[in-house]
């Protein structure tokens, strides 16, 4: 954990042991509380670093032990040395005395109730456990990924800066360089900024060289962050000066793997694109930035700059004290706005908006991650339901004798007491199994969770996890024992005595706060079934998707080259000419090509550029852009796009040949509606202006994501650009990718050994990534919507077996007046089916108001789909008659001779 999150767990402790020395008298508590304090911190203190889990509980449970003894008794002798003649004030120590005395005797006639009682408190106890373990599960993992502190000093006031540009319809872009350097100089509300770009470099070892994740950063960045190396030191403010800069921090992961964890690795030099750089830190494992993927950090000095008035540079920044999000925003904003007078080109039209860093790190992840938690919840409330009702059902057998005792004097409160100790006492036992239910599933939860997911290594189970499933314990056993305890204890002795009700001919004509507790149960799994329904729904069409490229038998693979061996464009050119040459020789090699934006590529850099089109586009107007992707030939035989018209880029398309461009389906609708693009002109940027040939148009591609709308785009040859030493192989296979995953990083080494691949992946991974998530949200929403009409069921069946085993004599009146099994039968299921119908109904009006609160993570599906609503209402039917029609063929067979006999 966290230091901030030990220092909120240990005042959360500490307050905790405080309340419970409000057991021991007043003048004991003034004496030796400060001393019982500090020998709880040091207690604690040992069990919290020796066992973390098992500890906390046996410590805890050993102290609430002791605690209940000493303090029992410190009292009972304060009681016995009370003087004689006392007043009122002296006498609440009595008062206080019979209300423990009280509360003992309640629990003790709770725990034998339920002894008598095996089978009900065994259904009720796992039923509990079930709802308990499913929501300390879920919100545990909601826990570490939303509500656990970055490992910062003050989080809350680290915060990430995008532009926006509405005259260009831009959303979440980077900043400039130049925004950093204007805000480290002008910025009153804000103690520092820190820049960073991903790059790749090659560490090179007497073994093997090997591609590492890096971020280049501003010196100052993990200052600005509050984050403290597990070894070493940080950067120095002149390590961004260039020719100091060849220093680097490295993750605690990346140490373990590449240094086997030897301290004496700090300090050491190794060889990053073949220069020397002195490794100075470690970076502990719950450091990341902007990701848990970063494996080495480096500063940014001068000759990393690509262009400071380029957007490529997420800029950080921490607010100082008191400053809200809004006020920094505005005066970031201000700043930028200053510096459209300096760099026109680079800042006019564009805004800043500032994000917190939590926000950030988590993604879209928050709103299912909420949404999974709501659905857990109503599991939960459906389980309240169900024990609820069976509670009922067991006090209803217990009516006269609860009469009874009102009759002989006993007090309301305390029949209330008593009734709602007994609920607590099964909510502690189901809580108990659940928390252990919790701590067993985590793991097999966190199997089926996407790799995507943040901050997976934050998730656990610690006693905050522990004190939320006491609490939630605590409140399911009031909620579903509050019900019942107020109905009976409001029963009037004389009816009760009277009319012993439950075998009268009114028993199905009684009985309504149990049916109303069955219809809410039946109404909460219907809105379940819907939700899990529409999350089915949206994965479908998810994978339904045509992403505009090929999803079989294709592998990528990320090369950063090395600036030290390749620094010109014709280098760069040779070497991917030579690799790509060598692939497409490989048997079982279908196409092999190149690009600096693989579609739905974690590492994929794609850029935007303004282009001119003569007669038909303003060259003032900045707004119309289009994505910039350079390909090389075979690039869209091997990703499989299709190609609408005109022809494909060949090797003839050199850098001595004239300008030539491809455009997507998008832009070619937009700007050429009803004409044929091929053999227009376009003028677009790139070290200059560059008036180049549309030779074809190809289909479009969803590059930034499934949900994401194809945009316009232009694909312009690698041979024609200046330079660029990051490309994306693309290889198409003949059979199964997976198998040539090791061929294919062999075949690049061979071209140099030095120069390995950063990542392979195959298509089928990167179109899994983008619905892992929302697959993962849909089978866990699925089983608990599963769970909860199995519950809502369980609960239908409960009901209609209690009615016709307390209508048995009027069941046996009607058979013995003429009424055969079928009538029988149908009277039963009648019933059963109105209960299944309101609950179905209710249940279908509360879904309309659930689905829009989940519409935001859905796609393509309106939150009144009519084929989910359908499915959903024939499951619900279907399981209400199943649910009773089972006791309606049992009430079938009741014999009216033995049924009358038996109410005589």
């Amino acid at each position: 954990m966290t230091a901030t999150r030990d220092a909120f767990m240990r005042r959360l402790e500490q307050g905790a042991y405080r309340l419970l020395l409000l057991a021991y008298p007043r003048r004991f508590r003034s004496r030796y509380g400060a001393e019982l304090i500090s020998a709880f911190r040091d207690q604690r203190r040992e069990t919290r670093y020796a066992t973390p889990l098992v500890g906390a509980v046996r410590f805890w449970f050993d102290l609430t032990r002791d605690l209940a003894v000493t303090a029992t008794r410190r009292r009972w002798s304060a009681f016995r040395v009370r003087p004689a003649g006392s007043s009122n004030r002296a006498g609440r120590p009595e008062k206080r005395e019979r209300y423990v005395e009280s509360f003992a005797h309640d629990l003790r006639h709770a725990v034998r109730s339920l002894r008598r009682n095996p089978g009900f408190t065994l259904v009720a106890v796992m039923t509990i456990a079930l709802g308990i373990g499913a929501n300390t599960a879920i919100f545990s993992v909601v826990s570490g990924v939303l509500l656990e502190p970055l490992p910062f000093d003050d989080p809350d006031r680290v915060v990430l800066m995008w532009s926006e540009n509405r005259n260009r319809d831009i959303e979440d872009d980077l900043m400039t360089y130049h925004d950093l350097e204007a805000w480290r100089e002008e910025s009153e509300l804000f103690t520092g900024f820190s820049a960073s770009v991903h790059w790749g470099l090659t560490l090179r070892t007497s073994e093997s060289t090997l591609d590492v994740r890096t971020m280049l950063v501003s010196a100052n960045l993990f200052d600005v962050l509050g984050a403290q190396p597990l070894l070493g030191r940080t950067f120095r403010p002149d390590e961004e000066v260039e020719g100091r800069h060849r220093v680097a921090v490295i993750s605690e992961g990346f140490w373990q793997r590449q240094f086997g964890g030897d301290t004496a690795a700090v300090g050491s030099t190794i060889v990053l694109d073949g220069e020397p750089f002195s490794l100075v830190g470690v970076m502990p494992s719950g450091f990341m930035f902007p990701d848990g993927g970063r494996e080495m950090w480096v500063p940014l000095a001068e000759s990393y700059l690509f262009s400071k008035a380029t957007r490529m540079y997420p800029i950080v920044g921490r607010m100082r004290a008191d400053v809200s999000l809004a006020a920094g925003e505005e005066e970031l904003s201000v700043i930028s706005a200053r510096l459209a007078a300096v760099y026109p080109e680079s800042h006019v039209g564009w805004t800043v908006r500032a994000e917190n860093m939590l926000d950030l790190v988590v993604g879209d992840s928050r709103r299912l991650l909420v949404l999974l938690q709501s659905a857990v919840g109503l599991v939960l409330l459906i389980v309240c339901a169900n024990v609820a009702s069976l509670v009922l059902a067991r006090t209803t057998a217990r009516k006269h004798d609860i009469a009874v005792r009102i009759a002989l004097g006993a007090g309301r409160g305390r029949l209330v007491r008593q009734m709602l100790t007994e609920s607590l006492v099964l909510a502690g036992l189901g809580g108990g199994i659940g928390i252990v239910l919790a701590v067993v599933s985590l793991d097999p939860i966190l199997a089926l969770a996407p790799s995507g997911l943040p901050r997976m290594d934050q998730i656990g189970i610690d006693g905050s996890i522990l004190a939320f499933a006491l609490g939630l314990s605590v409140l399911t056993g009031f909620v579903f024992g509050t019900a019942p305890a107020f109905q009976f204890s409001r029963s009037h002795p004389a009816d009760a005595i009277k009319d012993e009700g439950w075998r009268s001919t009114g028993g199905f004509r009684r009985g309504r706060v149990r049916n109303a507790i069955v219809v809410v149960e039946h109404a909460l799994a219907v809105m379940l079934l819907v939700g899990a329904g529409l999350l089915v729904r949206t994965v479908i069409e998810l994978n339904d998707v045509d992403p505009g490229f090929a999803k079989e038998n294709v592998l990528s693979a990320t090369i950063y080259l090395q600036d030290d061996k390749y620094e010109t464009a014709q280098q760069q050119r040779s070497y991917y000419d030579a690799v790509m040459d060598r692939i497409a020789q490989h048997d079982g090699i279908v196409a092999v090509g190149a690009t600096n934006a693989m579609p739905l590529h974690p590492v994929a850099q794609s850029f935007s550029r303004q282009f001119v089109i003569p007669g038909k586009t303003d060259p003032e107007d900045e707004a119309v852009r289009a994505g910039f992707r350079i390909v090389t030939p075979g690039y869209f035989s091997a990703v499989g796009i299709s190609r609408l018209a005109g022809r494909d880029l060949t090797r003839a398309d050199r850098a001595d040949a004239p300008h030539v461009l491809l455009i997507n389906q998008a832009l070619a609708e937009r700007y050429w509606p009803n004409e044929n693009p091929v053999g227009q002109r376009v003028l677009y940027g790139w070290g200059g202006t560059r008036d180049a040939e549309v030779i074809g148009v190809v289909g479009n591609v969803r590059h930034a994501g499934l949900r994401e709308t194809p945009a316009p785009e232009m694909y312009v040859p690698f041979a024609q650009v200046t330079i660029c030493g990051c490309l994306t192989l693309v290889v198409r296979t003949a059979t199964e990718a997976t198998a040539f995953v090791g061929p294919l990083g062999e075949m690049i080494l061979e071209i140099d050994r030095t120069q390995p691949a950063y990542r392979i992946d195959t298509m089928d991974q990167l179109l899994g990534g983008q619905v892992a998530l929302e697959r993962f949200v849909m089978i866990l929403v699925g089983m608990f919507a599963g769970v909860a009409l199995l519950l809502a069921g369980i609960g239908i069946y409960g009901v209609m077996s209690y009615t016709v085993n307390q209508s048995t004599h009027e069941l046996g009146i009607r058979t013995a007046l003429g009424a055969d099994r079928r009538t029988v039968v149908g009277l039963v299921l009648r019933r059963g089916l109105m209960v299944t119908a309101l609950g179905t109904a209710t249940g279908l009006i509360g879904a309309l108001v659930f689905g829009r609160t989940i519409s935001s993570v859905m796609y393509e599906v309106s939150t009144t789909d009519a084929t989910t609503y359908a499915v959903i209402l024939g499951l619900s039917v279907l399981a209400g008659g199943i649910a009773s029609y089972l006791p309606a063929r049992r009430a079938a067979r009741v014999d009216p001779i033995m049924a009358l006999r038996a109410e005589q």
